[in-house]
């Protein structure tokens, strides 16, 4: 298994394609996370695309080595049925780790969203 030869303290910054960085990741890609709740992602609550509070939407995501390998396993497994039944990724990830960390609610700030709401326009800080 070639998981067992990376370095145990490794960590996945995951950010989708559309998004603009105008600052260092430092801050995110170590945002601290808890055993109960080892996945970041973004809230819903401030996405007006979203039209619905309290969900989670996969546009940033931080999880370290492992965490969340059965949510992966189970995901990849059952990929057929599961399509089947759920419209969004983000909310297999509402089902699976309710618990999840909102990287905005650790990172106050840091991550905003665009006028349509169907952006982030900027992570971390603004290069002024």
């Amino acid at each position: 298994d070639a998981s067992t030869e990376l370095p145990t303290d490794l960590r996945f910054l995951y950010i989708d394609l559309d998004s603009v960085i105008v600052g260092p990741l430092d801050e995110l890609a170590m945002a601290r996370l808890t055993p109960s709740s080892p996945l970041g992602l973004l809230g819903t609550d401030n996405m007006v695309n979203e039209r619905r509070s309290g969900g989670f939407n996969s546009s940033v995501m931080l999880w370290p080595l492992g965490a969340v390998a059965d949510v992966w396993t189970a995901l990849r497994s059952h990929f057929g049925a599961i399509t089947t039944i759920i419209y969004k990724f983000d909310h297999w990830l509402e089902m699976m780790c309710p618990d999840s960390c909102v990287l905005e609610a650790k990172l106050p700030g840091q991550v905003r969203y665009g006028d349509s709401g169907f952006e982030i326009k900027s992570l971390i800080r603004d290069s002024k």
